[in-house]
């Protein structure tokens, strides 16, 4: 394909990250969706400070608009290796998000299949700060006018504000390449009895992206993502005061060091103590007390003998977002936001998928389309049943 082609296709599949807490916008970073599903490749500092995710909740523009999304790896991914001379593990600064909930429609870029050579030619893309919206958002959309300043609302402007970023695209080349050989990877402290080798690499490519584009996608002249912007290299000043300066030159790593995760998607680990979760609903019940226990970002996966599997992530102090999925197919039939000790399940109306569901308000079964109708007419919440595959109102 020609560049402009190739340009086209990178601007499609790279996204905004937004990390949320309580009440405003932490930080911002860039990704790239790599599946059909909406998976996000992106950079691990973007999410995480001092091993520690930054905020409740992330969030990613879409072909479909801002989505939230949660990550598949902890934030102190490191392996260990076996190199002479080297003292401590290897940290991964990458992570993968997924969106919680379905998404129809998804513009992406491959994985390269192996690592690049010094010579290869490459496409960098980022809503990396060297370069501005020229007609700021303040200019024509006045921001007071909102209504009230709670949190949510101050928020929103944040939000809005930063989707008025400029997306940058550069042309480089691979000036180094440093291969990285991992044998017998341990997945075992990450719930996976498993042992893997991978081959990664670091790049330097001869130009960079300022902050904001850390994460944003690295793609060859196939149109195959082969790494991921980590930061603006550096170089010694011969000044004490100001020891390192900036050049011109970008560190990217290879995506190989984490996709390997995406082959075991599949693999559940058991919820524990928790069993049959039914979120305001009948049976087993996670109950309050339960929540609090759970760790920022935790997911608790549970599956009885009915056909509904369901994945309960805290978002919040007080917010878990339930996806109910297919347990044969794996796609969501729905997804849910529920506040513990302040009723029903919130059910996100877009998410019901009407051939796998049954409504019943009342008693009484209704079709899956009046839902909305029939939700607007209580204030006690859904409950969820998954022997049944029923949503009751």
């Amino acid at each position: 394909m020609n560049r402009t082609e190739l340009c086209k296709k990178v601007r499609e599949a790279t996204r905004q990250v937004m990390v949320v807490g309580e009440d405003k916008l932490l930080a911002t970073g860039t990704g790239v969706t790599i599946d059909s599903r909406g998976t996000v490749l992106t950079a691990g500092h973007v999410l995480c400070d001092d091993e520690e995710f930054r905020g409740e909740r992330i969030l990613v523009s879409t072909d479909e608009g801002v989505f939230p999304y949660e990550p598949l790896l902890s934030c102190d991914l490191a392996f260990e290796m076996d190199y002479q001379g080297l003292s401590g593990p290897l940290e991964v600064d990458l992570n993968i998000l997924r969106p919680l909930g379905q998404l129809s429609e998804v513009s992406h870029l491959p994985l390269s299949s192996s690592v690049s050579e010094v010579g290869e030619e490459v496409i960098m893309a980022g809503f990396s700060d060297e370069i501005v919206f020229q007609v700021h958002p303040d200019q024509f959309v006045d921001l007071d006018a909102f209504e009230g300043e709670d949190p949510r609302t101050r928020l929103d402007k944040e939000i809005f504000s930063e989707r008025f970023k400029v997306e940058m695209l550069k042309r480089g080349m691979v000036g180094n390449v440093q291969v990285l050989h991992l044998n017998n990877v341990d997945l075992r402290r990450m719930g996976i009895d498993d042992s893997i080798s991978i081959e990664g690499a670091y790049y330097g490519i001869d130009t960079h992206l300022t902050e904001g584009g850390s994460g944003g996608p690295v793609v060859n002249n196939d149109g195959e993502v082969i790494g991921i912007v980590l930061k603006r290299s550096k170089t010694e000043s011969g000044n004490r005061l100001v020891p390192l300066l900036p050049a011109d030159t970008g560190v990217v790593l290879s995506h190989h060091l984490v996709s390997w995760v995406l082959e075991y998607l599949s693999f559940e680990q058991e919820a524990g103590p928790v069993h049959g979760l039914k979120p305001g609903g009948e049976g087993d019940t996670i109950l309050p007390k339960d929540v609090e226990s759970m760790s920022l970002g935790q997911t608790v996966v549970t599956k009885n003998d009915s056909q509904v599997k369901m994945e309960a992530t805290k978002t919040g102090p007080d917010e878990v977002i339930v996806a109910y999925r297919d347990s044969t197919t794996g796609e969501v039939v729905l997804l849910a936001q529920w506040e513990p000790g302040h009723g029903g399940l919130v059910v996100d109306p877009n998410t019901i998928d009407p051939s796998f569901w049954t409504l019943v308000v009342d008693g009484e079964e209704r079709p899956v389309t009046k839902f909305e109708e029939a939700a607007n007419s209580t204030d006690t919440g859904a409950s969820i049943d998954g022997d049944s595959r029923s949503i009751k109102l």
